[in-house]
This record gives structure tokens, C-alpha cells and sequence, in this order.
């Protein structure tokens, strides 16, 4: 069905390269390599669950490494050699995301492939008017650094959601756009004087301060 609703990807020219690199401005503030008064501890990671769990034919990274890869590694192959890979993964992750890597490896395992998506269909009109259609930049990371991501990410949902909600409803809410779009109609219904006003922030992943996002968690 989203294929049936997809515009398609945009013909990735130097004219469309230059549109997704403005929507995309360089991060105000840099990421100190060390953050005074913030103290971390070692996390461990165990990625058998999110390995089996994975969707199959996902999209890809920059290598072209696929989820299906990684969970041909899951299950016991009577091997010792086989049978040993699952726990130097869990050990290669835990000491990823506790900052043990040297810093260029952090630099290339976020490397991410860029899709340029159609946002809205051109008229006739414009077509012959030479004007470039508005494309939304998508980046897809490497199969392997979603994964922890998302293992790492899990263990915090339900506190998560305890401390954002019910102001935010995409952490740790199941359904939460469902929750916020029938919450929003019964609000309105019941105060027919409000008005619903929707913001959409310019660049707002790379106008935060990381230093302060670190230490208010």
C-alpha cells in the first residue's frame, strides 16, 4: 500500500544534490568529545532477539549489508566457531555504545546512503517550466548500527514514555499517533473556539545543543 502512495524517487541531479544538502545546514553546535558533570556507564548489549527479529529486505547502507545477514547468525550450528559469533556481536555493541571505539570508527558507522523521495507531483505546467520537484532526503545507515540502535533504544521505551507523556506520544506509546489524532478530534469537538495549529521546526535535529541534551538525561 505505501508503494501505491509513493511519488517515487527524485532523479538525483547536481540541482536536486544542492536542494537536499540546504535541508540540511551544517549543526550549530559541535559535539564535545567530553561533557563536564556528565557521568556514563558501560552498557551491555545482547542483539539475539533483535537479530532473529529483523524485517527482510530492508533497505540498505552505504555497504549493502542486509538485515538478512545478520540473522543468518542467530540459532546454534554445532559449531564452536559459529556458535560463538552471536557473543563477541553482544561484546562488539556493548563496547560501541559505551564509547570504547576509537572515534573514527563512530565517524564511519554513520555513513548513511541518501534517498531523495518525491514529495509532490509537478503539473504539466511546471514540468515545462523547469522547475525541480521538492524532494525529502531520506538517509539509510548501515543494517548493523540500526540494529543496536534499536536494542539499546527498546531498553529505555517504557521509561522513556513515563517522563515525555502525555506531552510526546512517539516514544514508548503504542499507537501513538492513533492516540493523538482521536485525543485532538475529541478536543476539538468539546471546545469548538480552539484551533489546532501544527509546527514544523527548520533543521531541528542539528539545532540542538548536545552537551545540554546529555546533561538533563
Amino acid at each position: 500500500m505505501g508503494r501505491l502512495h509513493s511519488l517515487g524517487i527524485t532523479k538525483l541531479d547536481r540541482r536536486i544534490l544542492s536542494q537536499l544538502r540546504s535541508k540540511h545546514p551544517a549543526r550549530r553546535l559541535s559535539v564535545p568529545k567530553t561533557i563536564p558533570d556528565v557521568q556514563t556507564q558501560r552498557t551491555t548489549v545482547s542483539l539475539t532477539q533483535t537479530f532473529r527479529h529483523l524485517r527482510r529486505r530492508a533497505g540498505v547502507g552505504p555497504s549493502g549489508a542486509r538485515n538478512e545477514f545478520l540473522r543468518a547468525l542467530v540459532g546454534q550450528f554445532g559449531d564452536p566457531i559459529a556458535d560463538s559469533v552471536m557473543a563477541k556481536y553482544d561484546a562488539f555493541a556493548s563496547a560501541l555504545v559505551s564509547g570504547d571505539l576509537p572515534s573514527w570508527y563512530y565517524s564511519v558507522s554513520a555513513a548513511a546512503r541518501l534517498i531523495p523521495l518525491t514529495k509532490a507531483r509537478l503539473t504539466p505546467e511546471q514540468v515545462e517550466a523547469g522547475r525541480l520537484p521538492d524532494a525529502r532526503p531520506i538517509a539509510i545507515g548501515e543494517v548493523e548500527t540500526r540494529a543496536i540502535a534499536r536494542t539499546v533504544a527498546s531498553k529505555a521505551l517504557e521509561d522513556a514514555a513515563g517522563v515525555l507523556a502525555p506531552q510526546q506520544l512517539a516514544v514508548g506509546i503504542k499507537g501513538g499517533i492513533s492516540v493523538m489524532i482521536h485525543g485532538l478530534r475529541l478536543i476539538l469537538e468539546q471546545h469548538t473556539s480552539f484551533t489546532m495549529v501544527r509546527i514544523d521546526l527548520s533543521n531541528a535535529f542539528n539545532e540542538l545543543n548536545r552537551a545540554t541534551m546529555f546533561r538533563r538525561l
